[in-house]
């Protein structure tokens, strides 16, 4: 039996697909986003979807208003969070207040959400998945030092539990190796190392899987233009 977990970070339906002209002349998306663009996201994430038929899919980069365009009969558990501090002030400025993760899957979760310390963004999410698999989501740092420490809270959480996965993310800036102090004298490998960014050239690997040693998966990228990262999945032999 195998179960299936798609990542996807969707740009907040911005439609850019990561080159450069993109971001100098489409940027005012993030803003103002396109509703042909969405209309055209959403088909196409459905289609993957229907195609894939994870068992659950994380979202990273999506914007509370959004969430119920990808609800259905079939995938209608879910859970959408701002990933900032509550109380902070991001939280209070418009353009930024509706940024969240989100989770969508076909049966009802246990699931726990928490922010960590470091960064701006500090939503983690801890979902129960079938054999009592621990799945860790989370959206990395921008910067370096904070990716860093960021890693170690990750860490210790992953390895507090017997088969855990950590997925998100990753902004691997400098390359896969920087990853090295999260699975270095530990329980956990990594499981995707393939290119998901920039998606229309994919040339560093963002959206990451990492999981325990003892657990049986294999990982593949989808090459759908749905953002400016490629969408990824990780199927775990149960």
């Amino acid at each position: 039996m195998k179960y299936k977990i798609l990542l996807i970070n969707l740009g907040y339906f911005s439609g850019l697909n990561g080159s450069l002209f993109d971001y100098i002349f489409k940027s005012y998306r993030y803003i103002f986003p396109s509703r042909t663009a969405i209309k055209k996201i959403i088909e196409n994430l459905k289609r993957i979807i229907y195609l894939e038929e994870p068992d659950i899919i994380c979202i990273v980069e999506i914007r509370k208003n959004q969430i119920k365009a990808l609800i259905d009969r079939e995938y209608n558990f879910y859970d959408i969070e701002t990933k900032y501090l509550p109380k902070s002030m991001a939280r209070k400025i418009p353009i930024l207040k509706n940024q969240s993760n989100a989770f969508i899957s076909k049966k009802r979760m246990n699931f726990k959400k928490f922010f960590i310390k470091y960064g701006s963004k500090k939503l983690v999410y801890n979902i129960e998945l079938p054999k009592k698999i621990n799945l860790i989501f989370f959206h990395f740092a921008l910067g370096e030092k904070t990716r860093e420490k960021q890693f170690k809270d990750i860490r210790e959480m992953a390895n507090n539990r017997e088969k855990s996965i950590i997925c998100g993310d990753f902004n691997t800036f400098k390359g896969i190796s920087e990853i090295n102090p999260l699975i270095k004298n530990s329980c956990l490998e990594l499981r995707q190392k393939n290119p998901t960014f920039p998606a229309f050239r994919p040339k560093k690997a963002f959206d990451i899987f990492i999981t325990s040693k003892n657990l049986k998966t294999k990982s593949r990228v989808i090459n759908s233009e749905v953002s400016d990262h490629l969408p990824v999945m990780l199927e775990i032999e149960l």
